[in-house]
């Protein structure tokens, strides 16, 4: 999908979402910033977009490709389940919407190379193409060296340092709204010393602004399963149906041939 199709589908987004959100409580003089945010947000999810679309893999590593042309729907398991990944308990990633169906805050946990991060750039442009609602991605590593709380993060270096809103009562009402899917990734990246502190500010924001949906990933063993609110899902392993698709979408057509001998072995 190109640049202007998707600058259109994501001003559609901000239109629906933004009428129920801005103004209808709060002062005229606030339409100037709703002007001003309308573009930021539109720039910021413009970039995050084509930041997400183009990946490069193993078998792509000189030139990135679009996401779209390669990706292979992940599944995903309730932990619980992790000893028998049968297909009555697998749920699929090629829908946010559909994902969120069942549950409103999710664990993602999986393995260096299980596909995490693949699926979130995935899920950040599926929220977008399918106006699901407004996604936002915040790499839990870069609290590290952030002295406030994540709550201030968010608002201090995502809002505020991306231009998405310059008043606290925009962006207070902006959270409080539930139009926002909030992308939290790689729990595991954060230090020990703040990982106590932060896992209490996750759930604290979680609370606080309870109306959108979260997304936290992390590899295994990082006690985060015990979370409240967040539902704990592992990654599954391909089956044989899905590894042959994948191979299918590795390998350009012009070599069909080639795909078609990988699966035969």
């Amino acid at each position: 999908m190109g640049l202007i199709d998707i600058t259109s589908i994501i001003k559609q987004l901000l239109g629906e979402k933004f009428t129920n959100i801005i103004g209808k409580g709060l002062d005229k003089a606030i339409d100037n910033i709703e002007f001003i945010m309308n573009n930021n947000i539109l720039e910021y999810l413009s970039e995050e977009y084509n930041r997400n679309l183009y990946v490069k893999t193993l078998l792509h590593r000189a030139t990135p490709v679009n996401l779209f042309e390669i990706y292979q729907p992940l599944y995903i398991t309730p932990s619980r389940n992790w000893y028998k990944q049968s297909s009555r308990n697998r749920v699929s990633t090629a829908s946010i919407k559909e994902l969120f169906k069942e549950q409103q805050y999710i664990i993602l946990k999986g393995t260096a190379g299980s596909g995490k991060s693949t699926i979130i750039k995935y899920l950040f442009l599926n929220a977008i193409q399918t106006k699901f609602k407004i996604p936002i991605k915040i790499e839990l590593r870069y609290l590290n060296d952030y002295n406030g709380n994540i709550i201030e993060y968010i608002q201090d270096k995502i809002f505020k340092f991306q231009g998405l809103a310059n008043s606290h009562e925009i962006i207070e009402k902006l959270m409080q709204s539930g139009d926002f899917v909030f992308f939290l990734d790689g729990y595991d990246e954060i230090v020990s010393v703040k990982k106590q502190d932060i896992t209490k500010e996750v759930d604290d924001l979680v609370k606080k602004y309870s109306k959108n949906n979260y997304i936290l990933t992390s590899r295994p063993f990082t006690d985060i399963d015990m979370l409240p609110l967040f539902h704990n899902y592992d990654v599954c392993d391909l089956s044989d149906a899905d590894i042959d698709e994948f191979i299918i979408k590795q390998i350009p057509q012009s070599e069909k041939e080639l795909s078609h001998k990988i699966i035969e072995i």
